[in-house]
């Protein structure tokens, strides 16, 4: 059997030193690896989303979606033909409402 006189053991302190310092290197470690946040809010993963997308995610028809982007108070961006809702511009409404 293998025994270990208590003059071969660090001190506590050494121990809890060891395990700080370890923390902090893993802490490191971790910030450095996490990836960069986007600077565009994203809903389903994407910066926008077409006007169809929009109505189903909030749960309300086309033609009331249509009029709240009409009247403004869902801001949009045409593109050609296509109209698309920023998914900054649909979470600005959602936070303003009652």
């Amino acid at each position: 059997m293998y025994t270990v006189s208590d003059s071969t053991l660090p001190h506590r302190a050494d121990y809890v030193r060891a395990i700080y310092e370890a923390l902090l290197r893993i802490e490191d470690l971790l910030r450095d690896s996490r990836p960069a946040p986007d600077r565009a809010p994203r809903i389903f993963g994407k910066a926008a989303l077409s006007m169809r997308e929009t109505s189903e995610t909030l749960g309300i028809g086309l033609s009331t979606l249509k009029e709240l982007v009409r009247t403004n108070r869902i801001p949009s961006v045409r593109i050609g033909k296509r109209r698309i809702i920023p998914a900054a511009s649909l979470e600005s409404f959602l936070r303003d409402q009652p």
